[in-house]
């Protein structure tokens, strides 16, 4: 089987994800050209529903007439921390999930400083090196086992999904690339 194929996936998804179907693709097809693109759940989102991508692994899809969506994984947003850490609170600003929880501490919880990153890996160390509060998702925090959840933190509840288009996938490699695909398992990360 050989062909083409273009995957887009979030940076901080694929940090994981890649583990549970690049291997099996490889093994069942080495001739194929796998290639990645990364960027926000909603810009990867949009390159397979205007055809720029044959396949999505994001967070939270738009619905859309044109788009398969098969959940994946769930994950929980929430703020994490280190004992000791000031009251400095990390974040992507372009997340969402980001500006739900922000909404929800409201004046509750008063930060010093907000640092914003637009990297969740590099939340995440900060946030594991005591420089404050990280807004991040489970399945990263999860990494450093210095960090705990912030009692009573809001919390957002994330669904990680395959998309494609299904009419771009009917010839044999493509019904076998999304057989391995939907059968995706990941390890649950929710608290």
């Amino acid at each position: 089987m050989q062909g083409s194929y273009t995957f887009a996936i979030h940076p901080s998804v694929a940090l994981y994800a890649v583990e549970y179907f690049l291997s099996p693709l490889q093994k069942n097809f080495p001739a194929l050209d796998i290639k990645f693109e990364h960027g926000l759940s909603r810009e990867m989102t949009e390159k397979v529903i205007n055809r720029e991508a044959d396949f999505g692994i994001v967070v939270n899809p738009i619905k859309h007439p044109d788009l398969a969506i098969k959940n994946l994984n769930e994950d929980i947003v929430t703020i994490f921390h280190c004992k000791g850490a000031p009251d400095n609170l990390l974040y992507d600003k372009n997340l969402a999930q980001s500006q739900h929880i922000l909404k929800k501490i409201g004046k509750k919880k008063n930060f010093s400083e907000e640092i914003n990153s637009g990297n969740l890996e590099l939340v995440a160390k900060m946030t594991s090196l005591g420089l404050g509060h990280g807004v991040l998702p489970t399945t990263i925090a999860s990494r450093y086992k210095s960090l705990k959840v912030l009692p009573n933190s809001p919390k957002f509840k994330d669904e990680v999904c395959l998309v494609y288009r299904p009419e771009k996938h009917n010839n044999p490699t493509s019904q076998k690339i999304l057989k391995i695909l939907r059968n995706i398992t990941f390890q649950k990360n929710i608290e």
